[in-house]
């Protein structure tokens, strides 16, 4: 099991899910949502997200991702694909990343 052990984002992989990963965003903490998905990619492919960039803006724009996520007063999700993996974001803080499904 992995996980960010300096902050609360309490990033793990599921230990009944392989290769799926889930973190906890947490608004009061240092990191906008943009910045917790790169930060859990980063952790996922084993890259230091300050050295490496994570090509978040490829998918999604991170201001509006980070805004909604700000603002958000009901249910909302937003899933999309960075770096081949699928990431869906929940208003709940919830982050959860897995290898993209192909579409056939």
């Amino acid at each position: 099991m992995s996980h960010w052990g300096d902050d609360d984002s309490g990033f793990v992989e599921a230990a009944d899910e392989p290769g799926v990963y889930y973190a906890h965003h947490d608004p009061d903490g240092p990191l906008t949502v943009s910045g917790t998905v790169v930060r859990a990619v980063a952790e996922i492919a084993g890259v230091d997200p300050m050295t490496t960039k994570i090509p978040l803006d490829e998918s999604v724009d991170p201001d509006a991702l980070d805004e909604l996520f700000a603002t958000a007063s009901s249910e909302a999700s937003v899933r999309f694909d960075v770096c081949g993996l699928d990431v869906v974001v929940r208003s709940d803080g919830t982050v959860r990343i897995s290898n993209a499904v192909s579409e056939s």
